[in-house]
């Protein structure tokens, strides 16, 4: 008992040293840097070489809550004040979408075995995707499990949590492109940019974003950091990633290529501007998930992780926008220019004929006498 309570008081402090150094954005629903940097630094290297993963249900039998943490991190052997235990605490609390500040008898919580593979062994997408082989970049959105996947040539590189639109906001689904690209803003919708209603004060709130990422000009759908509840789907339509997964895609995405340079690269409509090449693909796929999201799964008692299907194509999802459609049409134009001009150039290869064989005359003789 003496040893848990040090490693509470000491546990606590480390804690509140780490909220006062970091910076807001980079705390993911209370969960601590140290962890997370070491487990999103995890992803890197072939994603076929890493091993399967078996999972396993811990049931919550204390009612206490901080015993119930406690013995759960001791049970696992992640009570300690290093990295590797706060990597694996971090990567519990992500998977289950819980902050264990709040366990209550009779809570359950997926563990996966181990606990020290590379975050994407945790994943729920498929490791390798053929049909986007040739995709340079492909970035995916599902809705159901409320997550992200970046893809590289087929190959899974990136992958973590969103929240989407609540029902009064949906995110729309189907296929898009990141268009233009901006380090932060402040959302047209915050309330301090609205008429206030009559009788009412006029407000001073405004919402900050960072790291976003324009996929739906029209309607102003972006990928941006913002606050994450674990609750499910809770923004105006836009897409909110944690501080680590905005920045990092923030850099690894391309945004379009305009026939009019602007500072922003915002705006491109009408006659003056053009799109001359459409960003990273981006893919919003399923429906939004029933309650609090989870991907995890129990087959005949069994637990495991609940990989959503995926396209056949990604050219096989409806385009979102009218951008879309219009590059599908340039797009479906230059796939048959290709396909007549390898008919017309096969059809006229000369035809070579075999040469007729001379036939053999089979010479027929008089039997031999020996033979007889």
């Amino acid at each position: 008992m003496i040893k848990k309570l040090l490693f509470v008081f000491s546990y606590g402090l480390m804690a509140l040293g780490s909220t006062l150094a970091q910076d807001p954005d980079v705390n993911l629903e209370g969960l601590e840097r140290a962890g997370l940097d070491s487990l999103y630094s995890s992803m890197r290297g072939d994603v076929q070489k890493i091993p399967e993963v078996s999972w396993e249900v811990h049931l919550v039998t204390e009612t206490s809550t901080l015993m119930a943490r406690l013995n759960l991190y001791e049970k696992y052997g992640i009570n300690k004040i290093d990295v590797p235990s706060r990597r694996a605490q971090a990567l519990i609390k992500l998977l289950n979408r819980n902050d264990l500040k709040n366990l209550q008898k009779g809570d359950s919580l997926f563990i996966p075995q181990p606990l020290h593979l590379d975050f994407r062994a945790y994943a729920p997408f498929e490791h390798i995707w053929p049909a986007a082989d040739k995709l340079d970049q492909l970035l995916l959105v599902d809705k159901t499990n409320q997550a992200f996947a970046a893809y590289e040539k087929g190959k899974l590189t990136r992958w973590g949590l969103v929240v989407t639109g609540k029902d009064e906001t949906p995110t729309p689904t189907g296929r898009f492109n990141v268009n233009w690209k901006q380090p932060s803003r402040i959302s047209t919708l915050s309330p301090a940019l609205q008429k206030p209603k009559k009788g009412e004060k006029p407000s001073t709130e405004t919402w900050f974003l960072k790291y976003v990422m324009n996929i739906h000009e029209s309607r102003g759908i972006h990928f941006h950091q913002y606050f994450m509840p674990t609750s499910g789907p809770a923004s105006h339509g836009c897409i909110r990633l944690g501080g680590p997964d905005a920045r990092w895609l923030y850099a690894w995405t391309q945004p379009w290529e305009t026939t009019v340079a602007s500072d922003s690269a915002m705006v491109c409509h009408g006659t003056r501007c053009k799109v001359k090449k459409q960003g990273t693909p981006v893919l919003v796929l399923h429906k939004d998930p029933k309650g609090t999201p989870s991907f995890f799964t129990r087959v005949k008692g069994k637990p495991g992780v609940r990989v959503m299907p995926l396209p056949k194509s990604p050219y096989a999802v409806p385009a979102g926008t009218p951008q879309q459609k219009t590059f599908d049409q340039l797009r479906l134009a230059e796939e048959r220019r290709i396909r007549l001009k390898a008919q017309s150039a096969a059809s006229k290869k000369p035809k070579i004929t075999p040469k007729p064989q001379p036939k053999v005359k089979q010479r027929i003789g008089k039997p031999n006498a020996k033979s007889q």
